[in-house]
């Protein structure tokens, strides 16, 4: 009796067929999807890389925050040594300056000119200043710096955040995938059975051999077991880039049991209701309002016109040869600048000192002219993109929904088909130990559950990655 005779034998037909698919496994080492997965996000280069981003983007905030804070600066200004023969000269212009933006650009200052002889040391022009910026643009700079900082740290934390979100939609891409291609392993059994008893009929009908129906027949067997040799290759390999993308070796072979693998713990999923999020949030529109509102705040700190006041004392003043009480005023319009300052003796055995300059760059006012439409035209462009993703948000959620239909409506449908099959195929069971019906129609059963039962995991799958896709499209989070 040949091997094909054996397999058609009365018990051994049915087990033997479903054998060239649930042969014996070889693989001791079956993972939970939730190990898997673990393993998967521990070997993911880019969600490492999205942790080190956000950890340079709060470094960088420190750093920011540093650079706009309390501004101390001490200097020794130049020293000069002279030697003589009536002995050495050390001068020295010391100062000590302390800028604090927060407060209007506030500035205090200290400076004077120090000479130390071999008998006598003195102190001439030192100076105690203060100056406030009562118009200007250091204030808003810091604002924006800050908040450019500020958006820097909460975009890594986005960004690491949707790499998660996007490695789990990979891992169940990829192992939808996998399983797809072992419901495609399972109907090209079923056509294989199909046309295996196709061909057993041809030969009881008493087909010649050499005939072109009997070899027609034939041919589509073989051709069916070397589809499904090839599909099982395929599919070894798909499986072995899978576990080695999750840093795991497999110890799989063309003849490890594929439907043992099928994952049973995949968890159902409750479907996002797309429209439960913020408009705002929608991730196109969250990030046009924000460029709307940097670029508005930077507009705004870029000032035409600016206006600075000081005032100060300076002892032993060398313009006037006593102490002076100073003050000073600067602006700036336009292509303009102007300052204007007095020293006023405390003594009045002085008259006062007058300082004022001027410069004037044409220019300024003409650039000022076409920076101003130039600003009028960016805000139009940023006001469209917003409403441009508002009107791309509806377009995403029409989407959205349709797809999450599809998705209900075939779980629904294949539902319905395992259960049918499941009750038939335990039904069809009692009666081919009866000898009621043949093995094509209890096989075709079995099968056929099989297969919408595998096509229940895939949609299980297929609403997690939905729910992934939902979730990266917006920066709020339910």
């Amino acid at each position: 009796m040949t091997g094909r005779q054996i397999l058609f034998s009365k018990k051994s037909f049915l087990f033997g067929l479903l054998a060239l698919f649930c042969v014996r496994s070889f693989c001791l080492s079956k993972y939970s999807t939730t190990e898997l997965f673990y393993s998967y996000l521990k070997n993911d280069p880019d969600l490492k890389n999205y942790m080190l981003e956000l950890e340079k983007a709060k470094l960088e905030y420190d750093g920011t925050a540093i650079e706009k804070g309390v501004d101390l600066t001490l200097s020794t200004g130049t020293v000069t040594l002279k030697t003589a023969d009536g002995g050495t000269k050390l001068e020295a212009k010391p100062s000590l300056s302390v800028s604090i933006p927060a407060a209007s650009g506030l500035t205090l200052s200290a400076s004077g000119t120090e000479t130390v002889t071999e008998n006598s040391s003195s102190t001439k022009d030192l100076s105690l200043a203060v100056g406030i910026s009562l118009i200007s643009e250091e204030t808003a700079q810091r604002k924006l710096a800050l908040e450019k900082a500020r958006r820097s740290v909460l975009e890594a934390e986005r960004n690491l955040k949707n790499e998660g979100i996007n490695s789990e939609n990979e891992f169940y891409s990829y192992l939808k995938d996998i399983l797809e291609e072992s419901r495609e392993l399972v109907e090209l059994q079923l056509t294989l059975y199909d046309d295996t008893i196709d061909f057993e009929k041809k030969k009881a009908q008493g087909y010649a051999e050499t005939s072109s129906t009997y070899r027609l027949a034939q041919l589509k067997v073989v051709s069916d077991e070397h589809d499904i040799e090839t599909a099982r290759r395929e599919l070894l390999r798909d499986y072995m880039i899978f576990y080695k993308e999750c840093g795991l070796e497999c110890d799989f072979t063309v003849e490890t049991d594929f439907l043992s693998l099928v994952p049973e713990d995949i968890q159902t999923v409750t479907a996002l209701d797309i429209e439960s999020f913020s408009p705002d949030s929608y991730d196109e529109t969250e990030e046009a309002i924000w460029n709307h509102k940097i670029n508005k705040m930077e507009r705004a700190a870029s000032k035409t016109f600016t206006l600075g006041l000081s005032g100060g004392y300076t002892f032993d003043n060398s313009n006037t040869g006593s102490d002076t009480a100073d003050a000073g005023l600067s602006s700036t319009i336009g292509g303009l600048s102007l300052y204007g300052g007095v020293s006023l003796p405390v003594d009045g055995s002085a008259n006062p000192s007058y300082t004022a300059s001027a410069t004037l760059k044409p220019n300024t006012f003409r650039k000022n002219k076409i920076t101003k439409k130039k600003n009028s035209v960016s805000e139009e462009i940023e006001l469209l993109a917003i409403e441009t993703s508002r009107k791309n948000l509806g377009t995403t959620i029409l989407a959205s929904k349709q797809t999450l239909s599809d998705i209900q409506w075939e779980k629904e449908s294949n539902r319905q088909n395992y259960e049918m099959y499941e009750k038939l195929e335990k039904e069809l069971a009692v009666w081919y130990e009866q000898g009621l019906i043949t093995e094509s129609e209890y096989l075709s059963a079995k099968t056929n559950a099989q297969k919408y039962k595998l096509s229940l995991v895939i949609n299980d799958i297929e609403m997690i990655i939905y729910n992934d896709d939902v979730s990266v499209m917006f920066t709020e989070q339910l």
